[in-house]
């Protein structure tokens, strides 16, 4: 998903069609992680198997879900159900020590799942997705944008201060030595240790 947010950027651009059809490639790609054509997300690790990264893969999939409405609108059916399933599915686990939420959404109100961060922002990404729908898209000056670039604005507006030499002092015979040495080591030191390794063991 974080590539079909890449897209919509990229449609954003000119609202080309061929952007379009890859979205929309993308989210029916999604049915992976939708299993049995229902409405709640899943993935294959999550029956003990996940490492403590992947635990928390849900919550990036469930932002960029929320994330890609906005930007564009024609995927808002396809998305919203698998945001609304998904999170009444993932209410239903946060039953867990302390009311923690788990991570197999599939299993209702059984809760079997490990406890940690990521499934806590999984839980926590997939209710924030609900919201998607009081998030305007980004304004462009086509579509009232209000702010107006101006080139000239910064430093104090001429071009002395522009093209101001940056150095502070004329480099030495002693600065090149010295930059020398320290590209030198750079090279040698890995080449040593190389060396080191291969004779000690």
């Amino acid at each position: 998903m974080t590539s079909s947010i890449s897209m919509t950027y990229i449609r954003q651009t000119n609202g080309s069609d061929i952007w379009k059809q890859r979205i929309e490639g993308l989210i029916s790609g999604l049915d992976t992680f939708f299993p049995d054509n229902t409405d709640i997300m899943s993935q294959p690790c999550e029956r003990g198997k996940c490492d403590l990264n992947s635990r928390s893969f849900k919550a990036y999939l469930a932002r960029f879900m929320g994330a890609t409405i906005p930007l564009a609108p024609f995927t808002q059916g396809r998305l919203q159900s698998k945001i609304r399933g998904s999170s009444t599915a993932a209410a239903e686990q946060c039953n867990g020590p302390n009311n923690a939420c788990g991570l197999v959404w599939t299993d209702g109100t059984n809760y079997k799942s490990s406890t940690g961060i990521g499934e806590q922002m999984a839980a926590l990404e997939i209710f924030k997705a609900n919201l998607v729908h009081t998030v305007k898209a980004p304004v462009t000056h086509n579509t009232g944008g209000t702010s107006k670039g101006n080139s000239e604005s910064s430093g104090e507006g001429n071009s002395s201060t522009v093209d101001r030499d940056i150095r502070t002092r004329a480099i030495t015979v002693g600065d090149k030595a010295g930059a020398g040495i320290v590209a030198a080591l750079a090279v040698l030191m890995p080449v040593g240790a190389g060396v080191f390794i291969i004779v000690n063991s």
